[in-house]
């Protein structure tokens, strides 16, 4: 009992220390924990919502960007007025954003440069009224010229349908003429085909210098264009006297001359379109500068909380490091006492013999009875090992009991399957021959009927003590197979010794002279069957028994009392008149 109470003593005492140490090293690790988790999350609170804050008006002021692009194309006045409220709620947010991130500390520099962004967001805010009104009248000159466009393209249209429909009927004309031979006529005709000719090319000409006027032209060129016009105007006016249907050709010069020098005419809305589109592209750029030189100040300003991101995580790296070194000194330390306690008195004094222990029990339930039982210095294991002992010897109790046949006294069934199974295991691995020899009485139903069982029972065991003292060295397994079946399992043996050991055993049993006047004999006879696996063959449990089962059923059908041989084999089988056999 004394070194079982020492024992609990020291288990308290290791208890408490290393509870102490536990606590402290826990007191310590909350501590630091505490420390690094305040600097998260200042950094987190501070540095972090100013990077995400910086990179927020980023994009705002690309977005910016892309509206005022968006506006320089509009062509509808909806469009138009939802891009307009949509840039000023990007500059708004732009303008708040700038206000909340000068709210964080900042440097006497930086602190300036927001207030000046922030003051050129508030101009750009004011001068959105203008911009409206400027785009506005951009875009009603843009779509006035672009209705006169479309007047001019129709006009030309059927202009040039009308002249070139004359012209198809004048040279359909002109070849009836000829075909009739009328000189006169046909000169005629193509006197009114060279002005309707003169006439369309001039008007064509017009049209395309007209339609040149739409194109974003400088007011000189636009001028130059103007003259241009009138110039091909005056010289269409002549050939009107000598076309053949002048009404129709005044009609198309007063249209021309109406887009050419009547109010708002091409020339002219082509000059104002040009004047607003310039002095609204004047503000659209104002707006797209502006809003560029706030992407590139807030990209520095995110590059520069980027970089003292990265300062202060350094710095906090440094102390996540130092704190790991501690706690890993720490652990060491704290592992090293445990494990050193552990080995000493709880590893030495209790688990490796609990462990032994248990192997020992396993062993002895795996039918491992020559195991040797571990040894412990305290009470309560030496206890369990006197159990175990006992546990062991009612172990080798039961096995024997397990593995032996009550009546005859030799191996049951059970232990020949282990040892065929070891048998077969030793054959793939040594290479040698391996012999199984089935047998059973013959006529053993009609001895039991008629000298009684008990008398089978005794001949049973005469024919079992005859056997065993024929077996060659002890080494052989033989067992009951069931009822008055039996099996020997041999190994090493070649085929003629396997036959001659069979007829040993037969002719054994023949001078045994057991009465049993059912039998032509009229004694107790064997009939056995021999299955032989040569050293190069392969073959499982269940092929062995069934060819010796085989080689018996052949036995029995020759008349009983002989033996039959059979090899196992998957590519030759013994027939009868064969050498072997």
């Amino acid at each position: 009992m004394r070194p079982l109470q020492s024992l609990k003593r020291k288990l308290t005492i290791l208890f408490y220390l290393i509870s102490l140490m536990t606590v402290g090293i826990g007191i310590i690790a909350v501590s630091l924990s505490q420390s690094l988790k305040l600097q998260v999350d200042a950094m987190v609170a501070n540095d972090l919502a100013e990077v995400r804050l910086a990179m927020s008006q980023v994009r705002l002021a690309e977005q910016l960007q892309t509206t005022v692009a968006k506006l320089k194309n509009v062509v509808d006045d909806t469009e138009r007025s939802d891009l307009l409220r949509e840039l000023s709620a990007q500059w708004q947010q732009l303008l708040n954003g700038t206000q909340k991130l000068g709210s964080f500390h900042h440097s006497d520099d930086q602190t300036s440069a927001l207030g000046e962004q922030a003051i050129m967001q508030q101009q750009m805010l004011s001068t959105l009224a203008r911009l409206d009104e400027f785009s506005s009248q951009a875009l009603l000159s843009r779509l006035q010229v672009a209705n006169l466009i479309q007047n001019l393209n129709d006009m030309q249209a059927g202009f040039v349908r009308e002249y070139r429909d004359n012209l198809g009927n004048l040279d359909e004309r002109a070849r009836d003429a000829m075909t009739q031979g009328n000189i006169p006529a046909l000169n005629s005709l193509l006197s009114d085909h060279h002005i309707n000719s003169e006439f369309l090319h001039l008007g064509e000409r017009l049209f395309a210098t007209l339609l040149r006027t739409t194109e974003h032209l400088p007011p000189v060129e636009i001028n130059s264009l103007q003259r241009q016009s009138l110039r091909l105007l005056r010289e269409m006016e002549p050939l009107v006297s000598q076309l053949n249907d002048r009404e129709s050709a005044d009609n198309w010069l007063a249209q021309l001359k109406h887009q050419m020098v009547g109010s708002d005419n091409l020339f002219e809305l082509s000059r104002n379109q040009q004047k607003r589109r310039a002095v609204a592209g004047t503000h659209f750029d104002e707006h797209a500068n502006m809003a560029r030189q706030s992407a590139d100040f807030f990209q520095e300003e995110f590059r520069q909380r980027d970089e003292n991101i990265r300062n202060a995580s350094l710095d906090l790296k440094r102390d996540a490091m130092a704190f790991l070194v501690l706690i890993v000194v720490a652990g060491i330390v704290y592992c090293g006492l445990i494990w050193l306690t552990n080995w000493h008195f709880i590893a030495k004094g209790i688990i490796n013999p609990v462990i032994a222990t248990r192997n020992a029990m396993n062993d002895i339930v795996n039918e491992k009875l020559d195991t040797v039982l571990p040894k412990a210095d305290n009470l309560e294991l030496q206890q369990m090992v006197s159990s175990l002992e006992t546990l062991k010897s009612y172990a080798a109790q039961v096995k024997a009991i397990s593995e032996i046949d009550g009546l005859t006294g030799i191996h049951n069934r059970r232990y020949f399957d282990l040892k065929l199974d070891a048998a077969l295991a030793r054959h793939q691995k040594e290479h040698i021959h391996l012999g199984l020899i089935m047998f059973d009485l013959d006529y053993f139903k009609q001895f039991n009927d008629t000298y009684g069982h008990l008398a089978g029972d005794q001949c049973l065991k005469d024919v079992v003590n005859r056997i065993k003292q024929l077996l060659p060295n002890g080494n052989e397994t033989f067992a009951r197979y069931g009822g008055e079946e039996f099996v020997l399992l041999v190994q090493g043996y070649d085929w003629r010794a396997l036959r001659q050991i069979a007829e040993d055993i037969r002719e054994s049993i023949v001078t045994l002279a057991i009465p049993h006047r059912q039998t032509p004999q009229g004694i107790a006879t064997l009939s056995l069957g021999i299955a032989h696996l040569p050293q190069d063959q392969r073959a499982t449990a269940q092929e062995l028994i069934a060819t010796g089962d085989t080689a018996l059923y052949r036995a029995k059908r020759r008349g009983k009392n002989c033996c039959e041989f059979m090899v196992v084999s998957t590519s030759y089988e013994p027939k009868p008149g064969d050498p072997l056999i």
